[in-house]
Formats: C-alpha cells, structure tokens, sequence
C-alpha cells in the first residue's frame, strides 16, 4: 500500500512539476517578447527624434560662412552657374546648402526607412504612417529648396510658401506646416511607444 501511494505521489510530483514547467516556459517567452518590444519602441523613437532633429537642422535659416563656401565651390567651374548674374548664383548656392545638409544627415534618413517594417510588425499601420509622413516632410524641403533656387519672385505668395517650407520659423505669422507635422507624428509615435517602453522600468 505504501509502495502505490508512493507510486501516487510521484506521479502527481511530476504532473506538478510538467505543469510548473510550461508556466516557467511560457513566462519566459512572455518575457522575451515584452524584452523584444520594449527594445524595438526604444529604438524606433530614438530614430524618429534623430530624424526630426537633421530635418530641423536642414531648416535652419542660419547659413554658416563655410557652407556657403563650400556650397558655392561645388558649383564654380559649371557653365550654366558661371553664366548666371550674381543673384542668381547666391539662390543656386543657398539651394545647394540644403542638399548639402541632405546629405549629411543622409545616415537619420537611411535608418528611418529601415526601422519601418519593424515599426509595422510590432506596432502596427500607425507606426508606419508616422514615420511616413515624417520622411515626407523631408521630401518636401528638397523639393522647396530646388523651388527656391528657380524662383524668381514674380509670385510674392509662392515665394513666401517656399521659405515658409525651407526654413524653420521662416514667418512668426504664419504656421510652419513642416513642423506641426513632425510633431504631430512625433506625438502619435510617443503615445503608442512610451507606454511600452515603461514596462522595462
């Protein structure tokens, strides 16, 4: 009788032990995909401020002596810029500074693109769509900064609407559309991220 309780209560010990040990499984699996997710939100804001902070940088209406040295050195020696009068070369240089900056904050860009499928997977369409629409703010500077280089001034409020788009701050009276939508996919990014992010602390 001893001999079939005891063969009872090792059966049971290994019932409860299996038992414990698929919890401990799943706990642990759990674990890592919370570990995954906070790792992926971290690293998907950090690029996502990386990337507000070189288009910001691109706007800046602070054109530095050597930029526009170095801009202009790109351009002296092409035909179609040594023909231009002054004025229009400083608007080709200036426009040049910008595709300058383009280029070195090409590194924020080529992240931000990379981080997307990651952002979809684990935050879903949202995280996709801001980082989206911040690139295409992007987009639309190095469209404006080419603008700004033809333009002639012939339609005050066309010229106004370029500097407004390539320069941050351009105009206190007007609202920089460039910005406000950055920030606004900034937000959405933060409140879906953040939440996550805290379950590490």
């Amino acid at each position: 009788m001893l001999s079939g309780i005891g063969t009872v209560s090792g059966s049971v010990a290994i019932v409860v032990a299996a038992f414990l040990g698929r919890n401990a499984l799943k706990n642990f699996r759990h674990q890592k995909v919370v570990e995954r997710q906070v790792e992926q939100a971290e690293k998907a804001l950090t690029v996502a401020y990386r990337l507000k902070d070189a288009i910001s940088e691109m706007r800046s209406p602070m054109t530095l002596p050597h930029e526009s040295e170095e801009s202009r050195a790109e351009l002296n020696g092409k035909d179609w810029f040594d023909s231009m009068p002054n004025d229009r070369q400083q608007r080709y240089v200036q426009s040049n500074v910008f595709y300058q900056r383009m280029r070195h904050h090409k590194d924020a860009f080529d992240m931000a693109f990379s981080i997307i499928p990651f952002a979809k997977a684990y935050f879903g369409p949202e995280a996709e769509e801001s980082f989206r629409k911040i690139l295409k703010c992007g987009r639309s500077v190095r469209v404006y900064a080419d603008a700004y280089a033809r333009d002639e001034g012939h339609d005050p409020d066309f010229s106004l609407k370029i500097e407004n788009k390539i320069w941050e701050g351009a105009s206190p009276d007007d609202e920089d559309n460039i910005l406000t939508d950055i920030n606004g996919a900034i937000a959405a990014l933060e409140a879906k991220l953040l939440p996550i992010i805290r379950l590490s602390q």
